[in-house]
């Protein structure tokens, strides 16, 4: 759930005017300093494109409470669940290419699959209307394998019939990139990075252990309510969670991510307009594409996803707009 910091950044910048580049800039940069201010955020990286170009990149704050690093453009952030929005990029250029099909049954990929998920499609995991059981509510050991993990969700109860309703699952993400790795014959991560970051500046890392040192990548904190001040995450999510919240990236990286999903060097126009259709929900209440949050604001449509209440993207296709948010912590 977006925190309303990011929500009112959204609000504010989708109507800018764009007519004075230094007004325009000196604008997002007061408002960035008040939300620094207010929710007491130690680091940011905050990025806006407007019609394939960069017109706001600026840093805040520190790397880590425990020193004086500034956040600069090769600080990489864990964006948390925002990675998989790259995920659904790597889904849908298979889509593209004919190689996998939104109407595919996860059991035409996986053997041995209980049988109440046989009748799963790409659809359902995209749009987290699987129901089937998620590892990270069912607290499973981050060591277990793959086949272990299904073995032990195969236990439980499916949580609704397929494709009633939205329910945010891990096990959706797992499997689909499970998927890319059937039909590619690579390794998820390698898969993503050959095919959307081939021309990254710095180094795109997946990894969701909070305490594997990794050079210039940000410290993420939580703050403590009891204790008045801000605690290290001590999250660690394993090798099954990259697809869903293991992408740690630099701001450089990301705005130019966004200037290729945005002039089709990702997906043709058609292909984005498909990933970003509304499913049809069964119970005719849930609001959300394959993968992609949709959020209305007044008669302006917007597609993203946020994740760990640190990190947001949002795109704006008919205002030629998109806006990078990603810190490591708030009061």
């Amino acid at each position: 759930m977006k925190q309303a910091f990011l929500i009112l950044f959204f609000l504010n910048l989708s109507f800018l005017g764009f007519c004075q580049k230094t007004e325009q800039t000196k604008s997002i940069d007061n408002y960035l300093q008040d939300v620094m201010k207010t929710y007491e955020i130690p680091g940011l990286a905050v990025g806006v494109v407007k019609n394939d170009k960069i017109i706001f990149q600026k840093y805040y704050g520190r790397e880590s409470l425990e020193a004086d690093k500034k956040v600069d453009s090769n600080s990489l952030f864990r964006v948390y669940s925002t990675t998989k929005l790259i995920t659904n990029v790597a889904v849908f250029q298979l889509i593209e290419k004919g190689q996998l099909s939104l109407e595919d049954k996860i059991s035409k990929y996986f053997d041995n699959l209980p049988k109440e998920w046989q009748d799963v499609k790409i659809k359902n995991l995209l749009s987290h209307s699987s129901g089937i059981p998620d590892f990270e509510r069912n607290n499973l050991p981050t060591n277990l394998s793959n086949a272990d993990v299904f073995e032990r969700l195969s236990k439980e109860k499916m949580e609704f019939e397929t494709g009633n309703q939205y329910s945010y699952n891990q096990t959706n993400y797992l499997l689909l990139a499970m998927t890319i790795e059937k039909i590619t014959g690579q390794k998820f991560e390698d898969h993503v990075l050959k095919n959307q970051f081939s021309d990254a500046k710095n180094k795109i890392i997946f990894n969701s252990d909070s305490f594997e040192e990794i050079p210039n990548r940000i410290q993420f904190y939580r703050y403590n309510d009891s204790l008045k001040q801000y605690k290290k995450s001590t999250h660690v999510g394993g090798l099954r969670a990259h697809p869903a919240n293991g992408l740690a990236i630099s701001l450089p990286d990301f705005l130019q991510w966004s200037i290729h999903l945005d002039k089709n060097q990702f997906l043709k126009d058609e292909t984005k307009k498909l990933m970003w259709k509304p499913f049809d929900y069964t119970n005719k209440q849930n609001v959300f594409a394959h993968g992609w949050e949709i959020t209305k604001t007044g008669s302006v449509t917007s597609y993203g996803f946020s994740g760990g209440n640190v990190s947001a993207y949002s795109i704006f296709p008919e205002n030629d707009l998109s806006i990078i948010f990603m810190s490591n912590g708030y009061k």
